[in-house]
């Protein structure tokens, strides 16, 4: 995990974000949901920047392929695709 590359354990990193360390366990083991807000704090104490790519799916539409995630087993997973000009 990133947090180890950073030197930081998990209690570290927790009392930086004045937390408790339980909250950042369950975040970045895919248990709890994370916010946009909670992912810029826990970058902040990692001294680490965000970037997000958005790009073209590689199967198409309709396919029912499963996504492999590590939240799989935690929650559902939905899958949001753009409507097509017959839907």
């Amino acid at each position: 995990m990133e947090e180890k590359r950073a030197g930081l354990t998990q209690h570290e990193l927790a009392r930086r974000l004045q937390t408790a360390r339980s909250n950042i366990n369950r975040q970045l083991s895919g248990e709890a949901e994370i916010t946009l807000r909670s992912l810029a704090d826990i970058a902040w104490a990692l001294d680490r920047e965000i970037t997000l790519e958005l790009r073209r799916s590689e199967t198409a539409v309709g396919q029912n392929i499963a996504p492999t995630t590590s939240t799989i087993g935690y929650q559902p997973v939905r899958i949001i695709a753009p409507k097509l000009p017959n839907d």
